[in-house]
């Protein structure tokens, strides 16, 4: 199922792939994608992690940590849903990030969604002056 959203040179790989397999296992499939397409930057994906920052728009932040977060929860299955969401909040810009602490959001839902209002009241306020 996974291959046929395979495209370019990720077709042509997992094509080579299979050849010759009547079965393939899923645990070992998606290692072998992983250290054949991972890139080798995120080796140190926990301090790629930590030190994230907004550097635009909570949006852009927030879909890039989103993808960060998944590496993290593949390799720390038992990291708690508090961290995720205290280190989503600490990344975020000094404007942003403190009135959306004042709320205590308990998800990183919660927290998103302040910190969305909080980038557009950044936002407004920026233009009036």
């Amino acid at each position: 199922m996974a291959s046929i959203h395979f495209d370019g040179k990720a077709d042509s790989w997992f094509l080579d792939y299979q050849e010759g397999k009547i079965l393939i296992d899923w645990l070992q499939f998606s290692s072998d994608v992983c250290c054949r397409f991972e890139d080798v930057a995120y080796d140190n994906y926990v301090g790629i992690f930590n030190k994230f920052s907004q550097l635009t728009t909570v949006e852009d932040y927030y879909e890039r940590y989103e993808s960060l977060k998944a590496l993290m929860k593949d390799r720390n299955p038992s990291l708690s849903g508090a961290y995720f969401t205290m280190s989503f909040i600490s990344g975020l810009k000094e404007e942003i990030c403190n009135p959306v602490k004042m709320f205590k959001p308990t998800s990183e839902t919660d927290a998103f969604y302040l910190a969305r209002m909080q980038q557009a009241s950044v936002d407004f306020q920026n233009k009036r002056f």
